[in-house]
């Protein structure tokens, strides 16, 4: 719930994981099925939007 509220302005839906959506690109956040690990995976048209959104999804997910 920390990286949902870390972008209030985004929908979300958790049906694979958390994703975020923008009207320019969206986030997912979800557990490997493989790997004991959290995938973070964005896309947007713009590259410094998908850092920055990335850069928050790991700092709230690491504060949790």
């Amino acid at each position: 719930s920390r990286v949902e509220k870390a972008f209030p302005h985004a929908s979300s839906n958790f049906i694979d994981g958390l994703r975020l959506d923008w009207d320019d690109g969206w986030l997912l956040i979800r557990g490997s099925n493989t790997e004991p690990i959290v995938r973070i995976v964005a896309e947007s048209k713009n590259e410094s939007a998908v850092l920055d959104r990335i850069k928050r999804a790991q700092s709230a997910f690491e504060a949790s």
